[in-house]
């Protein structure tokens, strides 16, 4: 069956909402990709989409749950990011793996400092009434150590349409390494 990439991404998130017993995205409702990438483009925020939501993008059906992001590592680009996490009703820190008690809401202060590291990992809710750690998990990274940084994404990227903004996917090359490489790591 032949989509286009905002088709297949929202296909995707209507099938997992289906197998978690979630109530389906409204037409007029934007996927959490969608929602985040328009605020991201439309702040000016320079990134590149990652990992498997960019393997979805160019053609995948396995849903991966989380959003992957590299984003540039300058004060000013950071300070578009942290703009755009503030509009958030709450934003929520990421358990690490076997701690799943250790979610936590971060503070405004405590966003503004973490926004500055390499690497971030956040759930975010759009509404108050949303399900404890979030409605959009996402995962900023500055730098890939298999790939390098932004810089060095951002010229093997390619360009898709979503929501109406061209967005930046990461390369096939690069995607298939950071695969192989994770593969090594984690015998998976």
């Amino acid at each position: 069956m032949s989509m286009t990439p905002e088709q297949r991404v929202r296909y995707i998130e209507q099938e997992e909402r289906k197998r978690l017993g979630r109530p389906p995205l409204r037409d007029d409702e934007p996927s959490p990709i969608e929602r985040l990438c328009v605020l991201l483009v439309d702040a000016g925020v320079e990134f590149v989409i990652i990992g498997g939501q960019a393997a979805v993008l160019k053609g995948s059906y396995r849903y991966t749950g989380d959003i992957d992001i590299c984003h540039r590592l300058t004060p000013a680009n950071q300070n578009r990011l942290l703009g755009v996490l503030q509009t958030f009703e709450e934003v929520w820190s990421i358990a690490p793996p076997g701690h799943p008690d250790a979610v936590f809401e971060v503070s405004p202060a405590r966003l503004a400092e973490w926004v500055r590291n390499p690497c971030l990992s956040i759930a975010i809710n759009k509404r108050r009434d949303s399900r404890r750690g979030g409605d959009i998990y996402v995962d900023f990274f500055g730098d890939l150590p298999i790939v390098g940084a932004y810089e060095r994404v951002v010229q093997h990227a390619e360009n898709v349409q979503l929501a109406g903004r061209s967005i930046l996917i990461q390369g096939l090359d690069d995607h298939i390494r950071c695969l192989a490489t994770a593969q090594e790591l984690f015998h998976i």
